[in-house]
């Protein structure tokens, strides 16, 4: 497989009663590598998520993941309107904000097969 998915899911909390509700996918991340290049990407599946921490863990587990594999040079986490409060969000964590990121990133090369760089558990086994 290309890539990883990641999903995140809601526990119901019996302390706060929510005793037999059932647990929902609140969102996913997928992970991409084509060239030197490692794209993370996160969707939600419900709005109110969006405040949840969620961007947080994704960001760390792609940089995380580009860190430890060979030959990627850079991580793209993707698109944002130059003023928007998540490209202020992305600078204060450290990443600059190009309109050259087509030429800065090498998308160029084959996609790589993250599970068995990274050694991941795969789901489907």
């Amino acid at each position: 497989m290309v890539g990883t998915i990641d999903e995140y899911w809601t526990v119901p909390n019996s302390t706060n009663g929510e005793t037999g509700k059932r647990s929902e996918m609140v969102a996913f991340a997928t992970t991409v590598v084509k060239g030197n290049t490692l794209r993370g990407m996160w969707f939600y599946q419900l709005s109110q998520h969006s405040r949840s921490g969620i961007w947080f863990h994704t960001v760390a587990m792609a940089v995380d993941r580009g860190l430890r594999l060979k030959g990627v040079n850079y991580v793209d986490i993707g698109p944002s309107d130059e003023n928007s409060e998540v490209a202020n969000l992305k600078e204060k964590y450290g990443f600059t904000m190009s309109d050259t990121w087509g030429v800065d990133c090498d998308y160029e090369g084959p996609f790589r097969k993250l599970l068995e760089e990274l050694e991941l558990p795969n789901s489907n086994t």
